[in-house]
């Protein structure tokens, strides 16, 4: 009997056909469909709008639509931009909901988007795509992340041929938006696509002419360093040090520009990412110079961070430090660089907890735990040492190093347990098998310091 054929693959949404004067343009607005879209007669049915605008918005779209001539008067919105401009609407009313309550309204924004594309309209889609990245910073997933991100992309299609800066902008802040929906995320897939939008924008290809400023150019190689930087970490063994070498090169174009904008919010953001592709590099090839290279960088950033207005920038390059200086303690065995990198990912959480990051913050004990455990391990291995050593001091230092190993594998367990929970509501499931493996690691060391038994002769 033959083999049952293998299922088809799932297909994925339609792409949405646009109009705009004699020429059609096809976009992907994945994202946006797989999370729903309310068709637009079902809108129409609905609930009356209590609001005099927005029940005109409503009204003209739902005319339009029904074949209907609505008496408007001049200055009237089209009815495909009174979809959106009621979509904007719409967004601005959730920022008061609980997220529990926003599934619903969120599928009716989709289909009122949807509505107006279809009809040629597309004024607002840059501030509809602010409007769901706002959203992004308290949803639990990156998918309002991912849907700015296609609008943006979607805005290209309506740019000026005759624009140069439009399209790759517009690009640019797409890979922007994708790089926060996938950084939680292991989509591999995504993160390289936003890398290689941001790369085309940055060499100005595509049909219509264009270039981007010098402002435009270090926009896209941030851009473009961070997709490559977060595709490293989530990415199969032999892919991770292809991305992150384009990663380093990416931010490295931008270095110039950096330095000309120093002191500046850019150049300390530039100067943090780079310092963060170094290591990363580093831990790849063992390069002890990337690593000290990614501590001055780190070093150069943090006096530019604003403590009140750049908390969360503040705080990730505290963490970031602090990760290296462990890698850096474990190279040299040096329990009082572990020691700075311990105090560097305290701050990092006291910063995350006073700008309200909480899935920031949660990352961060895991990356406490993590250099705790280092600091563990560099303990146990130079009691490890005095094990045999016949000074007189010895047999007390090497208690002392003990206790310091136990202390630190205690406090990282305690701080897993903390993180754990918190990634578990935010789905992100390689950062939880990430802290759950961890732990497992902790619980099994043993430390094994054993006197040497040396043999008696005569």
């Amino acid at each position: 009997m033959a083999a049952p054929e293998a299922p088809p693959a799932a297909a994925g949404p339609d792409p949405i056909r646009i109009p705009i004067g004699d020429a059609v343009h096809v976009v992907r607005l994945d994202a946006l469909q797989r999370f729903g879209a309310t068709p637009l007669p079902e809108i129409c049915e609905g609930p009356p709008e209590t609001e005099t605008m927005q029940a005109f918005l409503l009204t003209l779209i739902c005319d339009a639509e029904q074949g209907k001539t609505t008496e408007n008067g001049s200055g009237a919105p089209r009815p495909g931009e009174a979809a959106l401009m009621l979509a904007a609407e719409r967004l601005d009313a959730l920022k008061d909901r609980p997220a529990a309550e926003r599934e619903t309204p969120l599928r009716a924004v989709n289909g009122l988007i949807l509505a107006g594309l279809r009809r040629g309209e597309g004024g607002l889609l840059e501030s509809l795509a602010s409007r769901f990245s706002d959203l992004g910073e308290e949803a639990r997933d990156g998918t309002p992340f991912a849907i700015a991100g296609e609008l943006l992309l979607a805005r290209t299609a309506f740019c000026d041929a005759a624009d140069g800066h439009c399209r790759a902008g517009a690009e640019t802040a797409s890979a922007d938006e994708f790089v926060q929906a996938c950084r939680w995320h292991n989509d591999v897939d995504q993160l390289r696509r936003a890398g290689e939008i941001a790369e085309r924008a940055e060499r100005g290809e595509g049909p219509e002419p264009r270039q981007l400023d010098e402002r435009g150019l270090f926009k896209a190689r941030n851009a473009a360093g961070a997709a490559y930087s977060y595709a490293a970490a989530f990415a199969e063994p032999a892919e991770r040090r292809p991305f992150m070498e384009r990663s380093v090169a990416a931010y490295e174009r931008a270095l110039p520009s950096a330095e000309a904008q120093a002191p500046s919010f850019a150049s300390a953001r530039l100067w943090h990412n780079l310092g963060a592709a170094y290591v990363d590099r580093a831990a790849l090839t063992r390069n002890l110079n990337d690593f000290e290279r990614g501590v001055a960088l780190y070093e150069r950033a943090i006096p530019l961070f604003d403590p009140r207005d750049d908390r969360r920038a503040l705080a990730r390059a505290r963490s970031n430090m602090g990760r290296a200086r462990s890698r850096i303690a474990t190279r040299t065995r040096d329990l009082a660089i572990h020691d700075r990198a311990v105090a560097d990912q305290r701050a990092a959480i006291k910063g995350y907890e006073a700008a309200s990051e909480t899935f920031d913050a949660a990352f961060a004990r895991y990356r406490l735990a993590q250099d705790l455990f280092d600091r563990a391990k560099t303990a146990d291995g130079l009691a490890r040492d005095l094990a045999a050593s016949r000074a007189g001091d010895a047999a007390l230092r090497r208690d002392v190093l003990i206790r310091i190993a136990a202390e630190s594998r205690e406090q990282a367990l305690a701080r897993i347990a903390q993180a754990v929970p918190v990634l578990e509501r935010a789905g992100a499931t390689q950062y939880l098998e990430w802290a759950r493996e961890l732990e497992a690691e902790i619980r099994v060391a043993e430390p094994k310091i054993e006197p040497k038994i040396e043999s008696k002769t005569r």
